[in-house]
């Protein structure tokens, strides 16, 4: 029988965060404890308010309508348990989920380098989404990295497809994440929260070898970072940019390259 790769599941309007920020909140007004709820009423409108902007909305409505428009198929959330993976670290990755595309570009876009001095790199790449967009810029090369067999193929249709590259090579590699030998060139590492900690710590370990070996410019995109600290314990990487969801870091050789 063949898997539905196309099966959607919608998603609360309101996450888990909104909801335990609504409820501690009553919890303290209750108590008349307004500081303290006024602090995580503030948190709340510094990190997760700007869900329900105009952009926000704007950004589901390019999402939606992006395979519609280059013919691709991107879009459907797939639960990896129905996927036939050969790897040990099946039970450590996320289901695949497209990156939103308007986000996507702007925190790209923002990075403002010479993109044909530079290799992205997907980890966890599914159906390419993040590569097609990745692809719009001049990149040298754009890597995507993938250990379920299914996606990676439906990954090397909508490359072919997508007529709007200006990558110089656009990719699918199919392989475990924790085996994937990091390129030599100047890089851009993307990653939407593709595996949990104990296969991020192992590629972030690789990627810091390979840095220590043959140092060069590396930029870090992380979207829905778990934990700080998997980046801040790597000493040569500092957080330079935040915006919503989305962490930016890059490494410092220590020297002007």
């Amino acid at each position: 029988m063949k898997r539905n790769l196309t099966a959607y599941t919608k998603n609360s309007f309101f996450s888990y965060a909104d909801r335990q920020a609504l409820a501690e909140i009553g919890v303290h007004l209750k108590h008349l404890q307004l500081i303290e709820a006024t602090k995580i009423a503030y948190w709340w409108l510094v990190n997760e308010s700007w869900r329900f902007s105009p952009i926000f909305f704007y950004e589901q409505y390019v999402s939606r309508s992006f395979d519609s428009q280059y013919g691709t198929d991107t879009l459907a959330r797939v639960d990896l348990t129905t996927l036939d993976i050969d790897s040990p670290n099946k039970d450590y990755g996320v289901y695949y989920q497209a990156s939103p595309v308007y986000s996507t570009r702007k925190v790209l876009h923002s990075l403002k380098i010479a993109y044909e001095e530079f290799t992205f790199v997907d980890f966890g790449s599914g159906k390419g989404r993040t590569l097609l967009l990745a692809a719009e810029l001049p990149f040298q090369r754009v890597i995507g990295v993938e250990f379920s067999r299914e996606l990676h193929a439906c990954a090397l249709s909508n490359i072919a497809v997508f007529a709007h590259k200006k990558a110089k090579l656009v990719e699918s590699v199919y392989c475990d994440a924790t085996l994937f030998e990091i390129p030599l060139d100047n890089l851009v590492l993307y990653f939407f929260n593709p595996f949990d900690e104990e296969v991020l710590s192992q590629v972030l370990a690789n990627v810091n070898i390979s840095l220590e070996k043959h140092p060069r410019r590396v930029f870090a995109v992380y979207h829905y970072l778990p934990d700080k600290g998997l980046f801040e314990n790597l000493d040569r990487f500092r957080l330079i940019k935040q915006w919503h969801r989305y962490y930016v870091y890059e490494w410092n050789t220590g020297s002007k390259l």
